[in-house]
């Protein structure tokens, strides 16, 4: 029997007799607008069956990581003196390469095991020319174009590939958030004189040096704070770092110096190569359940041999820094990933009198086992936005005896608490006629993966249950409901704009602005993710429910807290159901409030810093 397998489509291909996989949601579309019969990847195997026992996993693969960092300190001595674990730094982005290989060579062996194919066509999105960059991903083709042939030859299964088209290669994506405030730092400084020079600071005495290490997530609003206090503010941007004061502003170069280090780029490069016949590689492939090392083995390579030697460097120049200018805190999202931005955090957890803070970047209601003990092992002191999450941390810290202090505190979501005093006095119907419902959906995520105690919906079922959902809603006539696109999250070209367009759906409309802007004049909210945007939707004040697959692994105690806006769905019927019950009933059924119950963060820097 021959197998099809299709991640991008070929407008010229004749199907013969055989089984035609779709593996990408714009395959979908394209095959449902031509009237081909097909299945998608996810038919074939169980989603709760994806690595039952992953508990155990997580805890082999932390070992997997410790011998990782011992693989490095023995090849590279300077490391022992300096007591550095890389890989435990880089853990996020490593994790990454690895579960998904992982996950995509147990779907694939679930699917060749189920046809045992004569022969499989498959289907590629067109390669790019790229290289690997920082964050390790495979970025010249995808992890299915990577296995599908080795898991043929493997099998002796003839095979023909050729490349589709995929709208994908003309989405415009958003730049890394670093590159951006390394592009915009020179206008930064006139920012906060703006702002500053309206207030009058207070005394210097006793002041703090603060090193902000983003602006994202509300870091504005601590920088301005910070200097209100009297502090020293200093900001990470790009390659540099800006201390401000009230008539500008003083830059301090971080970019590491490439002297004298020759020599352990040789060995670094040398290191990379012991990786071939290591053990490391070989607990890989025994988790694929085939020899993988071609693959993987350029990712890791170039993390010993580029990355490595960069973090060393970055490192210690911040060692320098923080002594230099005596810094007494650096806060920081967890999801500051950049090679500057992890030096950073691991050279301020070095330094006895630097405190570590994180502001924790998202909210969610998952287990994330592997995540959340990252961030507690990696920070002093740890930012939540609410009490439940508080306590789910404690228990970790409780468990690993980690003496970590974790603080609830809503001030990440100050925007969100200004929506709600201003939605007293808004009128709901912003367009005369028609109530307004936000639809804000999960993202595309394709060879990102992460295996942890809850992993990521599947994207072409998740693009089949977007297609049940947006029929629903059309037949809504009585609503008009907004589409939150996420285009520049999306790691697969989403189809459902075509769509909509296909149909001349007319009370379905796609946007992409901020979801607060929506916030401040929504009737109600539908998720169908329960992450962050649930957590600002009910700050807000606006009437929510969130779906939440089966699938997904939550929290009982964060069930019991969201029990009346988030709903268990076992089948897109049951998820229906629930929206239908949720648009025709009263709204405050649906509204909550989020409890915190410590200070504002500046506050908490204060304390922690000078007790």
């Amino acid at each position: 029997m021959k197998l099809y397998l299709l991640e991008a489509f070929h407008p010229n291909m004749q199907f013969d007799d055989g089984v035609i996989v779709a593996l990408t949601p714009e395959v979908c579309y394209h095959l449902d607008k031509n009237g081909i019969n097909y299945s998608i990847i996810e038919d074939h195997y169980d989603e709760h069956e994806l690595l039952i026992n992953r508990y155990e996993f997580l805890e082999d693969q932390n070992d997997w990581f410790i011998d990782f960092d011992n693989f490095l300190k023995y090849n590279i001595n300077i490391l022992n003196i300096y007591e550095l674990n890389l890989a435990s730094i880089y853990s996020l982005h490593l994790k990454n390469i690895l579960d998904t290989l992982i996950l995509k060579s147990y779907i694939l062996k679930k699917l060749f095991e189920k046809f045992n194919p004569s022969s499989v066509i498959f289907v590629a999105l067109p390669p790019k020319k790229e290289l690997i960059n920082n964050d390790l991903g495979y970025h010249d083709k995808s992890v299915y174009a990577h296995l599908i042939p080795i898991l043929c030859k493997e099998k002796s299964i003839p095979i023909v590939e050729h490349y589709g088209y995929s709208a994908q290669n003309t989405k415009i994506v958003a730049a890394n958030n670093i590159d951006k405030v390394a592009n915009i730092w020179r206008y930064i400084p006139i920012i906060f004189k703006m702002v500053f020079s309206i207030f009058k600071t207070k005394n210097k005495k006793n002041a703090l040096n603060v090193l902000q290490m983003s602006l994202a997530y509300n870091g504005f609003a601590l920088l301005k704070n910070a200097f209100i206090r009297g502090h020293n503010v200093y900001l990470l941007a790009g390659n540099k770092i800006l201390k401000f004061h009230h008539f500008g502003f003083k830059t301090f170069d971080i970019k590491h110096s490439n002297d004298n280090i020759e020599n352990m780029l040789s060995d670094w490069s040398q290191t990379a190569q012991l990786l071939e016949t290591h053990e490391l590689i070989k607990w890989i492939n025994e988790k694929c359940s085939f020899d993988v090392s071609n693959i993987v083995l350029p990712n890791l390579k170039h993390f010993v041999s580029k990355i490595c030697p960069d973090l060393f460097q970055y490192y210690k120049t911040f060692l320098a820094f923080y002594e230099s200018e005596s810094i007494d805190v650096v806060v920081s999202p967890y999801n500051n990933q950049s090679t500057v931005g992890l030096a950073g955090i691991a050279a301020a957890n070095k330094c006895e009198h630097t405190k570590t803070i994180c502001v924790e970047h998202g909210d969610d209601i998952f287990i994330n086992f592997f995540w959340r003990r990252k961030e507690l092992i990696n920070f002093d002191i740890l930012i939540v936005s609410e009490n439940e999450n508080k306590r789910f941390l404690e228990s970790i810290c409780y468990k690993y005896n980690f003496g970590i202090k974790i603080y609830s505190n809503l001030e990440r979501m100050s925007p969100n608490i200004e929506i709600a005093k201003n939605r007293k006095t808004r009128r709901f119907n912003s367009n005369g006629n028609k109530t307004e419902i936000i639809y804000l959906p999960t993202f595309f995520n394709w060879d990102l993966l992460r295996i942890d105690v809850d992993i990521h919906l599947s994207p072409t079922r998740y693009y089949k249950f977007q297609k049940l959902l947006l029929e629903y809603f059309s037949e809504r006539k009585d609503f008009t409901f907004i589409w939150k696109a996420l285009f520049s999250s999306d790691s697969l070209y989403n189809p459902i704009p075509d769509l909509i367009k296909d149909k001349n759906i007319k009370n379905v409309r796609v946007e992409s602005k901020s979801f607060n802007k929506y916030l401040r004049y929504a009737y109600k909210v539908i998720l169908d993710y329960p992450s962050t945007g649930m957590y600002e939707s009910v700050i807000a004040g606006v009437p929510t429910m969130c779906l939440c697959s089966d699938a997904l692994h939550v929290r009982k105690s964060a069930i019991e807290v969201f029990k009346n806006i988030v709903k268990i769905y076992l089948n897109p019927d049951e998820a229906i159901a629930h929206i239908d019950e949720f648009i025709n009933a009263d709204s405050e059924q649906y509204k909550m409030s989020i409890k915190t119950c410590d200070p504002n963060l500046i506050d908490i820097i204060e304390f922690e810093c000078r007790n």
